[in-house]
C-alpha cells in the first residue's frame, strides 16, 4: 500500500545500506510513515491531501480506561533543554553540480543549546532543503509531548501512524499514534501531537 506522491531527484549510496537505513533517510526528507499491516508494508504520507482522505477516529474522554486510580491519560514532556535549538541540514545541491551544501533552521527563545546535524545523501534544490530543515525543527518540538492512554477492545483496529481526535473535557488534540499494544484485553496507545498542515 503506497500513499505517497513524491519524486526523488537523486540518492547517493556509497556503501552498503540496509533497506531500513534507506527508508529512515527518505523519511527525513519526504515525511512519510512506514508501517506493517498483515504482513504488508504501507507507506503513508503526512501531507494534507493524503491524510485528509483517511478516516480520523474520534475518541471521547469517557471512553478512556484507567491507567492508575482516577488517572486516564499520561503526558510525558521532553525537556526543552533536550530538544535542538538548531538543526543543520547537509545535502547535495541540485543546482550547483551536486556539491554538498548546508542550511540551518533555529529556534529562538529557548534554553536549549543543542545542535543537530543531519547529513543526507539526497539531491535537493535550496528551497526544498530549507523547507525540510524548518519542518524537521518544528516537528521535533511539536512532538515533545508523548500521550499514553488505554482504550477498550472496540479500538483494536487502530494501528501505528493512524490519526485520532482525542476529545477531553478542556482540550481537543489531534494525535498520531506511535505504538499500539494489546495488554490484558486493553489497547495501550502512545501518541504525539500531529499537524498535517506542516507538511
Amino acid at each position: 500500500n503506497i500513499e505517497v506522491d513524491e519524486f526523488i531527484d537523486g540518492f547517493v549510496i556509497n556503501n552498503s545500506m540496509s533497506i531500513k537505513d534507506v527508508l529512515n533517510t527518505l523519511q527525513k526528507v519526504y515525511f512519510f510513515d512506514c508501517v506493517e499491516n498483515d504482513g504488508k508494508i504501507a507507506f503513508i504520507s503526512n501531507k494534507t491531501n493524503i491524510r485528509d482522505k483517511n478516516n480520523i477516529t474520534t475518541i471521547y474522554e469517557n471512553e478512556l480506561l484507567e491507567i492508575n486510580k482516577e488517572q486516564f491519560i499520561n503526558v510525558d514532556v521532553i525537556s526543552n533543554t533536550e530538544l535542538p535549538q538548531r538543526i543543520d541540514l547537509v545535502f547535495l545541491d541540485k543546482n550547483n553540480d551536486y556539491d554538498a551544501k548546508s542550511l540551518y533552521a533555529e529556534r529562538n527563545n529557548t534554553d536549549s543549546e543543542k545542535r543537530y546535524i543531519e547529513t543526507l545523501p539526497v539531491v535537493l534544490d535550496e528551497n526544498r532543503a530549507r523547507n525540510i530543515v524548518e519542518t524537521l525543527l518544528y516537528s521535533t518540538w511539536l512532538e515533545k509531548s508523548i500521550f499514553t492512554f488505554i482504550l477498550p477492545l472496540k479500538y483494536i483496529y487502530l494501528e501505528p501512524a493512524d490519526i485520532v481526535n482525542l476529545q477531553l473535557k478542556n482540550n481537543t488534540y489531534i494525535l498520531k499514534i506511535n505504538t499500539v499494544k494489546l495488554i490484558d484485553n486493553k489497547i495501550v496507545i502512545t501518541a504525539t501531537i500531529f499537524d498535517n498542515t506542516l507538511y
